[in-house]
């Protein structure tokens, strides 16, 4: 794990590094809530497994790029607890279906992220609204052990890539800026693959899904 961040963090650097001949516009933090589900594509069975959506904690640590009136390029560090909740029927054969209740099970899959994106933008007075997308990197940090054995371990992908897409409305005064900002994470690759074998296992495929809103703080160079 320490090597997978570590990995990250010089990307992240070299990224900026990279871009340092157009000077950094700003650095931001942000922090917020994040609404994630799971979809489990069984391949032996038809199994409808409906799973809802999770909240859990993001934060993130951006730079920003190309001193441009309208465009610019943001690189990403963050992490993230992703997963999803399942509402299943308390099971008691000594007792008439229906009377039971139901019970709430939710699961965590936690994830550090790099994300190199193209941000399109537009002032209006101290109003700055502005859309954003681009390519991402997670390395996966736990798995709900509880959930899957340790002989599972080999069917996660440790690296998963995706996109980031969305849009965000920020306030300017002075050299600071504050704001809120809604995006998508979609997943290109799967958190989970198993091949049907014989016995017990009938193959299953996992992938992530999902929606952070955050609130951010942003101090921009040469502004005053």
């Amino acid at each position: 794990m320490k090597k997978a961040v570590t990995i990250l963090f010089v990307l992240f650097f070299m990224c900026g590094g990279f871009l340092q001949a157009q000077a950094i516009k700003s650095i931001a933090v942000k922090s917020g809530i994040i609404w994630a589900t799971q979809k489990w594509d069984y391949k032996d069975i038809d199994l409808d497994y409906s799973s809802e959506y999770r909240t859990g904690f993001h934060i993130g640590v951006s730079a920003e790029f190309l001193q441009h009136k309208y465009f610019s390029i943001l690189t990403e560090l963050g992490y993230t607890q992703k997963g999803y909740k399942i509402e299943l029927p308390i099971v008691n054969p000594g007792q008439p279906e229906g009377n039971l209740g139901t019970m709430v099970l939710k699961y965590r899959f936690s994830y550090v992220y790099l994300s190199p994106m193209f941000k399109i933008r537009k002032e209006f007075g101290g109003f700055v609204p502005y859309v954003f997308i681009g390519p991402r990197l997670d390395y996966q940090l736990d798995y709900p052990s509880d959930l899957f054995h340790e002989g599972s371990a080999g069917q996660f992908n440790d690296f998963i890539f995706g996109m980031t897409y969305g849009l965000g409305l920020e306030y300017m005064f002075g050299s600071f800026g504050v704001g809120l900002i809604f995006q998508h994470q979609y997943d290109f690759t799967l958190v989970y693959h198993q091949e049907p074998a014989e016995g017990n296992n009938t193959g299953l495929d996992i992938k992530n899904n999902a929606f952070v809103l955050d609130l951010g703080v942003k101090f921009y160079f040469g502004k005053e």
